[in-house]
């Protein structure tokens, strides 16, 4: 049986996590005196002194996208414009973003194309077990922040993708009704129980079994869509799927 639950009331929270350092965050370990620096060396990032208090940061801990060589997500980054989709893709990147205020111009924006984008970014790890289906309708132009809601879109792929456990197929789908444009991210995966549904939006709450998995992703994504005035839903069906519903205004 599907159970779907409709996100009404639950606040925009921007203190579940602190102004944290990047280090502390993505719990790398390679800050000075950190558990991985035999193994993988100080992270350049934590060093930066040049870029000390930036975000209310220690060193570049809150600009480490700008360094070159930091570790993130298991992987040594390169330079700036190397780093770029996977900055996008990172929750503490989003973070910063939100709590610093920046980068929160909004501009008309074609939703598709925003769609598009997002699972381009991310197609390397999508493409491992996952078939990508799309279904567009011809949408009208909204505003938006589009690298907000590029996160948004890349917080629910990826947790569509990490429920299919070997292949399987996730469909977006996007049409518009009544002054409203809607977008579904349905996946073929595990389903979510009906006892953790109303908890999957809130902080720190995961049933991954891949205990790097910090459970902020859904949050995150609740967070955004509800700042652009939009609403999400879920429902899902144990061993058939979970599908993500998200109303926006057009404009």
């Amino acid at each position: 049986m599907k159970t779907k639950y409709d996100i009404k009331n639950l606040p925009v929270d921007n203190s579940e996590i602190q102004k944290t350092n990047c280090w502390e965050f993505m719990q790398c370990g390679r800050e000075p005196g950190g558990v991985k620096v035999d193994e993988k060396g100080v992270c350049p990032a934590s060093v930066d002194t040049a870029s000390n208090k930036i975000n209310s940061g220690v060193n570049a801990g809150r600009s480490c996208w700008a360094v070159a060589g930091t570790f993130c997500g298991g992987i040594v980054q390169g330079t700036f414009a190397q780093k770029r989709k996977s900055c996008l893709s990172c929750n503490f990147f989003i973070k910063v973003i939100e709590e610093e205020n920046k980068n929160i111009e909004k501009k008309n924006t074609n939703l598709n194309e925003c769609l598009d984008a997002t699972v381009s970014i991310i197609w390397n790890t999508l493409k491992i077990k996952c078939t990508v289906n799309k279904e567009y309708a011809v949408l009208p132009l909204t505003n938006c922040c589009s690298s907000q809601l590029t996160q948004a879109f890349v917080n629910i792929l990826l947790n569509a993708a990490d429920a299919i456990k070997y292949t399987g197929t996730i469909l977006i789908k996007t049409w518009c009704r009544d002054q409203s444009i809607f977008i579904s991210i349905s996946d073929t995966g595990c389903g979510i129980p009906e006892s953790d549904i109303e908890n999957i939006f809130e902080p720190f709450f995961t049933t991954a079994e891949d205990d790097k998995k910090r459970g902020l992703g859904l949050r995150i994504a609740h967070d955004i869509i509800k700042k652009h005035d939009g609403k999400i839903s879920v429902e899902s069906e144990v061993g058939h799927g979970t599908t993500f519903t998200i109303e926006l205004p057009a404009n």
